[in-house]
This record gives C-alpha cells, structure tokens and sequence, in this order.
C-alpha cells in the first residue's frame, strides 16, 4: 500500500485515516483534531456516494479550509461510476463542482491546468500548470482542479 511506504504517514501519524469510503462514506472516525486542508488526487470517480463524503470532509476540516480535487481524463472504465463515461471533460468538472456545492463548500472553483493554448477554462495563475508540464502532463491531457473553502456561511442541513 502507497501509505505504508511514505514514511511521514506511517501507523499512528495524525492525519493519517484509512477507510473505504464507498462502503462507509463518512468521516466519523476522525474526531480527535481538525483539519487544515483536504486533497483528493484522480480518485472522485471512483466514489459512489460522493455527496456524503464530501459533506462529512466539510465537518472535519478548519473554518476557512480548502478541499482540493484533482480530476484526470484517465480512468478504469470497470471501475468508475457510470455517469462518468458518458459525459465530456467540462461536464465532469461541473459535476466535482456541484458536489462541492450542495454539501455547503463555498467559493467553489475550477481551474484548468492544461496549457491554456485556445482551451476554454480558467486560467491557472498557480504555477501548478509548470509543475504538470514537468511531471509529464501535456496541452492536451485533462486535467483540473475542483476546490472549495470551508465557510459557516454556507450551512447546508
């Protein structure tokens, strides 16, 4: 498992919680701190009750934090939700983004990280587009950021 070798999560670290959020999508077991931010990278499509899971990470993190979303254009077809083969790139953001919403994250955003040669999307002014370039992402590889703030101002029940 990729956690047992990262050493700066090893048995015990804080912040470190495992679980399969498709069979218990919630985050009851974290109860003891909260968190300053949350990062989910090319996994989304693969939960199966995303509203809750991001409606119980809302209730886990700092006022004022961010949740992070990274979202690709690869997949395991066998694997991911269904939804999700059969709407386009743009559709797909908008849909992470709704997710965000209707839980109660504000300031939901998306940001385009591909070059930005003539594509539509927001422009990332980051410098995570350079990063993805450099780690082997091209012009034309999909891929995004979907992100929200924690904020009372947004109460859902």
């Amino acid at each position: 498992m990729e956690l047992d070798a990262n050493i700066e999560l090893s048995d015990g670290a804080e912040g470190r919680f495992v679980t399969d959020l498709n069979k218990e999508p919630d985050f009851s077991a974290v109860t003891n701190s909260l968190f300053d931010a949350a990062t989910c990278v090319v996994s989304i499509d693969y939960l199966t009750q995303l509203r809750e899971v991001l409606g119980s990470l809302r209730r886990v993190v700092k006022e004022g934090a961010t949740v992070n979303v990274v979202v690709s254009n690869p997949c395991f077809p066998t694997k991911t939700i269904a939804r999700r083969l059969k709407i386009g790139e743009e559709e797909r953001l908008n849909m992470v983004a709704d997710y965000l919403y209707f839980p109660g994250w504000s300031n939901v955003e998306i940001v385009d990280l591909r070059d930005n040669n003539g594509d539509e999307g927001h422009q990332d002014n980051t410098g995570l587009a350079e990063f993805m370039k450099w780690a082997g992402f091209g012009a034309h590889d999909s891929l995004g950021v979907v992100r929200g703030v924690n904020s009372s101002e947004r109460e859902v029940s």
